[in-house]
């Protein structure tokens, strides 16, 4: 290709080249120019020095090989690969890297991509690993860091070549890290480094090795033997997995010592050859400066033209690329503008160093400052005596960041300043006494007045304890810090008594101190010292000696007490009990006082609750109260109460507890006595009123049928068939009430005294056929199973008859009553030993076992509520017991459980009794009042009542009676069915009966009242409760009006006509029964 044509105004080519290289040689950071397959074709001085690599090894290579690929770096693969095949150009590319010759190393990468060049790329690459460093060691100073970095760079084994250094003859002194690394990695023997070898023998054998030309061999000898001055040469070294290549450079260093050579190796085998030349234009050069991300300028000083790269603008804060050298001149800081004027002139002058490097600050243009670092150097013309500066061309760059971080450091150390002093101040105001002694002598480096005041002189800083207070020494307390400093082990002491003449010319004063002995520990943990604080508790010990004192005399006093007295001290360990305390608990009085005695009379389970409280009374100063058991000598326990209270000094700080221990037990057993007299008056109280309502309720059921048909036949108009039922209701309910009365009058007589028996030889199976006859029926009616095994030769029995049927037939028919349809009772006699046995076993309800116990009781019965479904007053089995006894013999009850039947034995002796005739007597029957017209009450035609009652007598009187006065009537035998017929029948008045089996008369009002107000459905509440809370009870639940059984008929036709609205009487609650 023919040279372009010259013309005026455009370099020629060689003039470019030089331009270029002289703008490559100025600028102080690396810059590196890449083919498309990142081989490097040119490199700048920076680079190579940065990098410690040598333009002959980047001839031909690619980047990734430099260094044996030491720069094949994954992030500079995705930037050379990945990005820029995206983006043409990419600013601000950190990589950091650890580089075997030079370490880590901080990078920010600006590429471009010159499509121009032929997808040439331009590489700039600024180092910041300094910058990095200095912000991550604020710590520490500038000059330690310059100073360990030099002192790195000195050493050998940070060198990433591979060195040994030989004498005279050869023999190897010293091999760096990456010789030793590369013998390891390459399979060397083990003594091919080895101090001591010759040189020639450890890595040059004769047979086929790693070195391969026996002139390598002559040419280090001849460095050796001093023959020549220096030797290098290029040699294969073959692994078995890889071909590489090494350069090997041998040279000999005189001196005032012996001679030294030193052998260094350098793998060339990924080296790229740079081609020489610059193909690009002024626009490829330009280009490579602004991917360096500084700002650059060429000052031209003829004209005073100054032309700047767009990083420099930028800096700067101006507008355009091109200025004058006196406009950035005025931008120079005032501070700092004669100083760099007067650098510059020294590089312009043809006698100076030719360049200039200064750190200065600037004032931008929107006047922010800020700090950069100048590079320059002067581009000379002429010759000799003509030659001047023409140009100055260099780069800036903004380190505004570094000199805040050095700010910041030079701020943290004034602060770090500041807080000593105030940390000195603090330590002057402390209450605690403190020091601090340097070294093995305990010299006294800082004392606080706390400190002076305890020892009592000043002017002790600076000297040995044992020159400062020699009257310690005696008592131990400077081998106390020998033992210290020597094992670096804290020491604490408690109350220690120390003698200290604390007056010039005065004797020695007894003190008490608490103190610690710490030591003070360099960063290689020796100790450095020791940190002395503590605390005079001389009033302290003595007030505690004065009540300890006092306390001798009130034991005197408290051993002459009937109470325990006990002390202890602030924390509640106890130490001291009284006379009374050993006399009461019988221990021996041989000083055994604490947690251990205290604890071991107590009720294990109530030991936690009581440790509790004592220790919330000593945390806390409140008063200490609580009752306990406490074993005795003889192993009973006995109520105690405890009380203590705390002994407080002019302080406020307790410093004793006093307390007693009184014996509150008889006082206690009273009170338990007396709340278990209380329970059971309540329990036979409330045992009362369950009987009078059972009672009433019984008496007032028969009583209010027997009344019913009294007054319906008395008023004549009956048919015969009403006749015989109210005949039969009459005489049925008259029986049921004379059984009630004469069980009442039984358990009268049995309770004072005066029951007798009508005593006869019988034969008992008779007895047992007879009170058999009369339950049959019962049974039959309810299709009950009743079975009899009874011994024919049981014999016989002396006793009431009469009384003994009462016993079996009451038995037999609780156990018909108890047992549902379907079930079964047996009865069983035999003899044994001399007694008969009669048993009574049944399949029904079964007793539950918590009533059990109770099932002879008078009163008593399992279910005593509205809703039973079994009547009775509860006194049948308690005759049945009362009746036996007064034979000689006795009763039994047996039950596995609720549901699962019952069985009653009697045990009858077969023994003699004197027959005693009681008295008897007959109830003369009252004579009935004159018959009374029963409709008197208002007339019902046309009145819609339904009546419930689970007694069928009871729901037929009412029947009859209403329905005699017109009224249509409806009847119910449970609150199910009378609801039903609340919905069907549409009753105008309801007559309800309350106690009823499953769900009584209150439940079901209360369902009636859910939907059916009083207005439009009023209701009675006809029943044998009739106890004022009664009446009270059936208005809350919704009745108007509460009657008691038994009821006139008249009374009854009445209510009702009130509730219907036909006597004009309101229907109000007012209706009495």
């Amino acid at each position: 290709m023919s040279n372009p044509e010259l013309r005026p105004g455009v370099l020629s080519s060689r003039e470019a080249l030089a331009f270029a290289r002289s703008i490559i040689a100025t600028v102080r950071e690396p810059l590196v120019v890449l083919d498309g397959s990142f081989r490097i074709e040119e490199a700048n001085r920076a680079f190579y020095e940065t990098f410690e690599v040598r333009r002959e090894e980047t001839e031909g290579r690619s980047i990734y090989a430099l260094g044996n690929g030491q720069w094949d770096i994954p992030a500079l693969r995705r930037l050379l690969e990945e990005i820029l095949p995206r983006d043409a150009e990419f600013d601000d590319f950190l990589v950091e890297h650890d580089f075997e010759r030079i370490g880590r190393k901080a990078m920010l990468l600006n590429a471009r991509r010159i499509e121009q060049g032929g997808g040439k790329i331009l590489l700039a690459i600024e180092d910041i690993t300094g910058r990095r460093r200095s912000e991550r060691q604020l710590g520490e100073s500038r000059d330690r860091l310059v100073e360990a970095n030099r002192f790195l760079a000195e050493t050998l084994d940070a060198l990433p070549s591979h060195i040994a250094v030989l004498d005279e003859s050869g023999v190897i002194l010293q091999v760096n890290a990456a010789w030793r690394r590369f013998a390891e990695e390459n399979g060397l023997r083990d003594d091919a480094y080895s101090i001591g070898r010759n040189y020639l023998d450890a890595c040059i054998p004769t047979d086929a090795g790693c070195i391969e030309d026996e002139v390598i061999g002559d040419g280090i000898r001849s460095v050796i033997e001093g023959r020549t001055p220096g030797f290098s040469c290029e040699y294969p070294c073959h692994s078995p997995t890889e071909r590489r290549w090494f350069v090997m450079r041998v040279n000999r260093f005189g001196g005032s010592g012996p001679p030294r050579v030193v052998v260094a190796h350098d793998q060339i085998t990924e080296r790229v050859v740079a081609e020489a030349g610059l193909r690009e234009s002024e626009r490829r050069l330009q280009l490579a400066v602004e991917i360096a991300q500084m700002g650059t300028f060429e000052i031209d000083l003829a004209t005073d033209a100054v032309t700047v790269n767009e990083a420099g603008r930028e800096i700067y804060g101006w507008d355009g690329l091109r200025t004058t050298f006196s406009r950035v001149r005025d931008q120079f800081h005032p501070e700092d503008r004669d100083e760099v004027m007067r650098r510059v002139a020294e590089a312009l002058d043809p006698a100076g160093p030719g360049g200039f490097e200064v750190e200065q600050r600037i004032v931008r243009t929107d006047g922010a400052v800020r700090w950069i670092r100048v590079r320059g150097r002067a581009i000379f013309e002429g010759e000799r005596g003509g030659r001047r500066a023409a140009r100055c061309l260099g780069t800036y760059l903004d380190v505004t960041d570094r000199k805040d971080a050095e700010v910041q450091r030079e701020r943290l150390l004034s602060s770090l300043a500041h807080e000593k002093s105030r940390l000195s101040a603090i330590v002057d105001r402390a209450p605690a006494f403190i020091c601090t002694l340097r070294g093995p002598s305990h010299v006294f480096e800082l004392v606080n007045d706390r400190y002076l005041e305890l020892v009592g002189r000043p002017g002790i800083v600076g000297k040995p304890v044992a020159e400062a207070l020699p009257e310690v020494v005696e008592q131990g307390f400077v081998a106390l810090l020998d033992r210290v400093y020597r094992t670096r082990e804290t020491y604490t002491g408690d109350e220690v008594p120390v003698l200290i003449r604390r007056a010039e010319g005065g004797g020695l004063e007894r003190r008490f101190v608490n103190f610690v002995y710490q030591p003070m520990k360099a960063s290689d943990g020796t100790v450095e010292g020791i940190f002395v604080h503590g605390v005079d508790v001389t009033d302290m010990v003595r007030a505690r000696e004065a009540v300890a004192s006092s306390e001798a005399s009130l034991r005197q006093l408290a051993d002459a007490m009937p109470q325990i007295v006990f002390a202890a001290r602030p924390d509640g360990h106890v130490d001291y009990f009284n006379r009374k305390w050993y006399e009461y608990t019988g221990f021996a009085d041989n000083g055994r006082t604490g947690d251990e005695s205290w604890e071991a009379v107590h009720e294990p389970g109530s030991l936690e609750r009581i440790k509790s409280v004592w220790a919330e009374a000593w945390r806390t100063g409140q008063p200490y109260e609580i009752e306990y058991r406490l074993r005795g000598a003889d192993g009973d326990f006995r109520w105690h109460l405890a009380r203590a209270l705390p002994i407080r000094d002019e302080d406020g700080r307790i410093v004793r507890w006093y307390g007693t221990n009184t014996d509150i037990d008889d006082h206690k057993r009273a009170e338990a006595a007396a709340a278990a007299a209380r329970d059971e008056a309540q329990a036979a109280n409330r045992m009362k009123d369950e009987f009078l309502a059972t009672l009433s309720h019984e008496l007032r059921t028969p009583l209010n049928a027997i009344l019913g048909w009294a007054r319906i036949l008395r008023s004549g108009a009956v048919d015969p068939e009403d006749l015989e039922e109210g005949v039969a209701a009459i005489e049925r309910n008259s029986t049921a009430q004379a059984q009630i009365i004469e069980d009442l009058l039984d358990v009268s007589r049995i309770v004072s005294g005066n029951f007798k028996l009508e005593v006869q030889r019988v034969n008992i199976q008779e007895i047992i056929e007879a009170a058999l006859a009369a339950v049959l029926p019962a049974a039959t009616a309810k299709d009950i199973r009743v079975h009899r095994l009874l011994d024919s030769i049981a014999g016989p029995v002396t006793g009431d008859p009469a009384r003994l049927q009462q016993v079996v037939w009451n038995l037999l028919s609780n156990a018909v009553k108890f047992t549902p349809k379907g079930g079964k009772v047996q009865v069983l006699l035999e003899r044994v030993n001399s007694h008969v046995e009669i048993s009574v076993v049944d399949t029904g309800m079964g007793i539950r076992p918590e009533f059990l116990p109770h099932v002879f009781d008078r009163f008593r019965q399992a279910d005593s509520s509205t809703t039973r479904r079994h009547g009775g007053l509860g006194l049948g089995l308690a005759i049945v017991k009362q009746l036996v006894e007064l034979h000689g013999g006795a009763v039994r009850a047996k039950s596995p459980g609720e549901g699962q039947g019952s069985t009653f034995v009697v045990m009858l002796p077969i023994t003699v009794v004197h027959p005693e005739h009681p008295a008897s007597g007959k109830a003369r029957p009252k004579r009935a009042e004159p018959a009374e017209e029963v409709c008197e009450g208002g007339s019902l035609a046309g009145v819609r009542v339904l009546v419930l009652d689970d007694e069928p007598d009871a729901r037929q009187i009412i029947r009859r009676v209403l329905s005699e006065c017109e009224a249509e009537v409806a009847l119910a035998s449970s609150a199910a069915e009378a609801l039903e017929l609340v919905e069907g029948f549409r009753p105008d008045v309801i007559v309800s009966d309350i106690g009823m089996p499953d769900q009584d008369g209150y439940d079901f009002m209360r369902q009636v009242r859910e939907k059916r107000n009083f207005r439009d459905l009023p209701a009675a509440a006809l029943t044998a409760f009739a106890r004022p809370e009664d009446r009270k009870q059936a208005l809350l639940a919704g009745f108007q009006t509460h009657v008691a059984k038994p009821v006139d008929p008249a009374e009854l036709v009445a209510v009702v006509a009130s509730l219907a609205g036909r006597t004009g009487t309101p229907r109000d609650s007012r209706a009495q029964g």
